[in-house]
């Protein structure tokens, strides 16, 4: 029997992680990405006699897609999309949950054929203060999505709500210095009580003992 299967939309993926990967050497960091479109051109073929229904017949692309890719101009700035560059191989975009973790990413862009068209520099505006962006517009040709359907979530890291694990769960991210002074080390420097009172008591005092 066939398995009716379900989309719960459970844990839905976010817009703001993501990273793109140039001739698959540079990773750029951008700060917007829009305009990724699968689309195909039809046209309509109407037929004769009586009928409701309008063909349509798939054409050849009249126009290719274009991706908008935005990023800040900063110290170190790379520029390895120069206009007039053509792609010899596609740009990646990766998007993921967490940072600094592309690697086997949930969702990935493949983008094949691209020639960058035109780059558009922010405004200079010596009464608002504001940081300084590019825009760069990439023709395409296609992309292709690929997503992780058995994705398997693992937290950074969370309370855990049964009250078993005090320190958590998930992935834990903490720094590790070795020049700091350990519980054994601290315990050793701290000051001990010696076994035998050096201070007197009020009653000692008064007896002159």
């Amino acid at each position: 029997m066939n398995t009716i299967k379900k989309d719960f939309v459970t844990n839905p993926l976010i817009n703001n992680i993501f990273l793109l990967r140039v001739d698959a050497v540079y990773d750029l960091a951008c700060t917007k990405v829009s305009g990724i479109v699968q689309e195909k051109e039809y046209e309509n073929i109407v037929e004769g006699g009586v009928n409701d229904y309008v063909q349509l017949r798939e054409k050849p692309a009249s126009k290719p897609n274009i991706l908008q890719v935005e990023r800040y101009i900063g110290e170190k700035y790379l520029d390895p999309l120069p206009v007039g560059k053509r792609c010899e191989i596609p740009l990646v975009l990766y998007v993921d949950r967490h940072l600094d973790q592309f690697v086997g990413a949930p969702m990935t862009f493949t983008f094949s054929g691209c020639t960058v068209l035109s780059k558009k520099y922010g405004d200079l505006d010596a009464e608002h203060s504001g940081l300084m962006t590019e825009t760069i517009q990439i023709a395409y040709q296609q992309v292709t999505v690929v997503k992780k359907e058995n994705e398997i979530i693992v937290p950074l890291w969370g309370f855990d709500r049964s009250g078993k694990k005090y320190q958590g769960i998930g992935q834990r991210h903490a720094a590790y210095d070795k020049n700091e002074i350990r519980k054994k080390r601290m315990e050793e420097m701290s000051r001990k009580w010696p076994e035998r009172r050096s201070a007197k008591t009020d009653r000692q005092t008064k007896r002159g003992g």
